[in-house]
């Protein structure tokens, strides 16, 4: 029987824990912090859309390895699918249900619930779970492996490293797994905040428009040419934009950023109108409310706080009368309100963000089982968050934890010779 330890408690580790002592292996999974799953109760604001029925990994996920990265994803994703997952929780007893749709949340509205069964089915395959266990080291040895801690040492065959990443430091996520990698030769991408606001270069007035929503399609340019686009809630803050919609676009800003890349968002206020439509409802309107001031018939096209930085960025005073405005003025405001565009200075830092781009390089996992293929690391196993592999908002990130580790806890439990059978 092989003998595995499982380094993270999160929904990745958790799963990886319990596909492995399915299969047959004891299980060993070390926790540095006082109990698993602190950053999954926090998932979909406390009530965890576990997944996604909307699934294609081509558009929900991005790496700096395309290539390798679909590869993965699909060997990945064909033997955990969505279905798998329904499925794998259903068989702990979660209920669960989509609303909008797509997203699917368990049927309690509680991100406990999913914590619990997960937590439950561990003891039931009596998976030893040990808490503020912060693995320090990593080392290989003739029979496999040894991980120690600052108390304590575990022999085994194989290790799974599912530590997350470094957001959301306040839940003990500190980026420890990556040190782990790198200590036993594996290479880092990069490792950056996203999914996450994005501080701009702000015009005059924005700020005072902080704390308003609108619908918007935000599309992020890097050197001239698009490299996301989503259209969704946008939120307006004091230094820049926020809202799941720009969420959406920070994976690639950030990673365009990080190679200092000029990039520019393009803020659609209005997409469901063209622009001409626009220019045409406003040279009516001019005409008709020819006293009014040019800020006040735009409320009825822009959230109030918002209009001052439209007008001032088209050199048009608020308090303009309408019958000044040229036909010629009008298309200027149609194409601002289409095209607002703003300055990308940074996605905001890992205290921020929802998940993390960058992390363990997939030229070095085996797409199949997510081992390791370096002499030096092998019996070792990546998943979730470590991998330089991260999703749309939506269940995303959640999917590719549960069908990581699962993946990586069965093939670790049943790839290869055992190296410790049992008489």
């Amino acid at each position: 029987m092989k003998q595995i330890v499982v380094v993270g408690g999160g929904p990745a580790g958790m799963t990886a824990a319990i596909s492995a002592a399915r299969a047959g292996a004891r299980v060993t999974l070390l926790e540095s912090g006082q109990k698993a799953g602190s950053k999954l109760l926090l998932t979909g604001n406390g009530r965890c859309n576990l997944t996604n029925l909307d699934f294609d990994p081509r558009r929900d996920y991005a790496s700096s390895d395309p290539e390798n990265a679909g590869r993965i994803l699909s060997s990945v994703f064909r033997q955990m699918s969505v279905d798998d997952t329904l499925s794998f929780f259903s068989s702990m007893g979660l209920m669960t249900a989509a609303e909008h749709g797509t997203y699917v949340y368990p049927v309690t509205g509680q991100s406990l619930s999913v914590l619990n069964v997960l937590v439950r089915e561990m003891e039931r395959l009596r998976v030893r779970v040990k808490f503020r266990e912060k693995v320090t080291g990593l080392e290989k040895s003739e029979e496999g492996w040894l991980v120690r801690t600052g108390s304590w040492s575990y022999p085994c065959d194989r290790v799974i490293l599912a530590c997350g990443s470094k957001c959301m430091p306040a839940t003990g996520s500190d980026g420890n797994g990556y040190q782990l990698a790198a200590s036993c030769g594996l290479r880092l991408t990069p490792v950056l905040p996203s999914l996450s606001a994005i501080a701009c270069r702000v015009p005059p007035f924005w700020a005072s428009a902080s704390g308003v929503r609108v619908r918007a399609c935000v599309t992020a340019l890097a050197g001239g040419r698009e490299i996301a686009s989503d259209t969704g809630q946008l939120q307006i803050t004091g230094q820049g934009v926020s809202g799941i919609v720009v969420f959406q676009v920070s994976r690639m800003v950030t990673r365009a950023l990080a190679e200092k890349k000029n990039v520019l968002l393009s803020l659609n206020l209005l997409p469901d109108m063209e622009t001409d439509q626009i220019a045409a409802q406003l040279q009516r309107l001019k005409r008709t409310f020819e006293s009014l001031s040019a800020a006040k018939l735009l409320e009825g096209f822009l959230p109030q706080k918002l209009i001052p930085a439209l007008l001032n960025a088209v050199s048009i005073k608020t308090g303009t009368a309408c019958g000044a405005l040229s036909d010629r003025q009008a298309e200027q405001i149609a194409a601002q309100i289409r095209g607002f565009s703003l300055e990308a200075v940074s996605v905001r830092g890992f205290d921020n963000c929802q998940v993390c781009a960058g992390g363990v390089a997939l030229k070095q996992l085996e797409p199949e089982s997510l081992a390791c293929t370096l002499p030096d690391s092998k019996g070792l196993y990546i998943a979730g968050e470590m991998a330089d592999i991260d999703g749309l908002c939506g269940g995303y990130n959640l999917q590719w934890a549960w069908s990581s580790g699962y993946v990586a806890g069965m093939h670790a439990a049943l790839d290869g010779p055992d190296p410790r059978p049992e008489a």
